[in-house]
């Protein structure tokens, strides 16, 4: 039983680590296509984001990003630059979460990472 739940937290801390890793590039890209009204583009990264922030349980970012592929798809620009400013506070907030997370467990386990 204990096998398998440092598994999960192994699995946690690998998904925790590539939504830090990944994320804030793909929120400039999220940026420059909103800034463009690349809105085909912007729709697929929106989706992208929703899976990265449901693999991870930050059902905030995946509300958000939610809203943006809607945005996206309709091609609403106002609703697209609403639903990215609610993105981007809610990956703040779900980053700064993750590294306090990171530094807890790193803290109560004794190991650096």
């Amino acid at each position: 039983r204990k096998e398998s739940s440092a598994a999960s937290d192994v699995y946690k801390r690998q998904m925790l680590e590539m939504f830090e890793q990944q994320t804030p590039e793909l929120v400039e890209v999220i940026a420059r296509q909103l800034h463009t009204l690349d809105f085909e583009q912007l729709k697929r990264s929106a989706h992208k984001l929703k899976g990265s922030a449901s693999a991870i349980g930050a059902k905030r970012v995946l509300d958000a990003a939610r809203t943006l592929e809607t945005a996206a798809h309709d091609e609403q620009e106002k609703a697209s630059i609403a639903a990215f400013d609610i993105i981007k506070l809610e990956v703040d907030q779900m980053l700064n979460a993750i590294g306090e997370y990171k530094l807890h467990n790193s803290a109560s386990s004794g190991t650096s990472n």
